[in-house]
């Protein structure tokens, strides 16, 4: 239990630090997956809302599409976290997990080997574990290590400031008073830097169009949409039951509106004649 009393009382012993996905919370207030009880048992269900475990919320909504579009609503975004442990300059090359999604040492884990729907918020379901619907269901765990395997290596090779093309580079436009990246590597040839990031977004393409053979909707987004702080999986999952987006609610009061307006103007107009 996590006491207030003692939680500061040895703050000299040293903790291990144990890595979890931290993108993930857990919600207590949710409707059972398997919902369709009869009114008997409906009281026993209330009753047994306290004991039964929280949802693991580890997939959100696709912030990469439009809210109104159909797409939004069919996928969600699975996040790999950064870990920052695999090299000395992690504050300068991000680097990704490798852990598959629900495995990492601070996971909240069980006997399942894979996702299981336990519950629905926010129509759509999530499990009582940190597992996902990505792994296995749509990317084996080796396929999952080799992908961020290689993204990790990509980045490290483009971004590390121990690479001596990168010194070159950075030496070049100091002598050079910043020409050298103001005119030089803008219009005659990209610096080490830009290389290294194209080869990264060149796999992602390749990647994807594998990823598209077992599903249409299924991506890895290009890491610069999501800014490299984490590592963003799009994966198809449509809601459990039927969601009205705002934009079609606010064009239905719209047209109420001025579905009434019209009538009203329509009815004074008869009045006066």
């Amino acid at each position: 239990m996590n006491n207030p009393l003692t939680k500061y009382a040895n703050l000299n012993a040293p903790k291990d630090l144990v890595f979890f996905n931290y993108h993930e919370y857990l919600v207590a207030d949710y409707e059972p997956f398997q919902s369709a009880l009869d009114d008997s048992q409906g009281g026993q269900n209330n009753a047994s809302r306290q004991d039964r475990p929280a949802l693991v919320v580890n997939h959100f909504p696709n912030p990469y599409t439009a809210h109104e579009s159909a797409v939004f609503w069919r996928t969600r975004i699975v996040r790999v976290p950064r870990i920052f442990d695999l090299c000395q300059e992690l504050y300068m090359v991000p680097q990704f997990s490798t852990y598959v999604p629900g495995r990492e040492p601070a996971a909240l884990t069980s006997d399942l080997r894979e996702f299981q729907p336990a519950g629905i918020h926010e129509n759509y379901v999530f499990g009582t574990t940190s597992l996902t619907p990505l792994v296995p269901q749509w990317v084996s765990e080796e396929e999952y290590v080799k992908i961020v395997t290689d993204i990790n290596t990509l980045l490290s090779e483009a971004m590390s400031p121990e690479n001596k093309m990168g010194w070159l580079d950075n030496a070049l436009d100091f002598l050079s008073g910043t020409l050298y990246t103001t005119l030089f590597t803008r219009y005659l040839r990209p610096s080490f830097l830009k290389r290294g990031l194209h080869k990264v977004d060149e796999y992602v393409v390749e990647l994807n169009a594998k990823l598209r053979e077992k599903h249409q909707d299924l991506k890895l987004i290009p890491l610069l949409k999501s800014a490299m702080l984490s590592l963003d999986f799009q994966i198809p999952m449509a809601p459990v039951t039927p969601v009205v987006t705002r934009h079609k609610l606010e064009h239905i009061q719209r047209e109420s509106q001025s579905t009434d307006s019209a009538a009203g103007e329509h009815d004074k107009e008869a009045e006066t004649v």
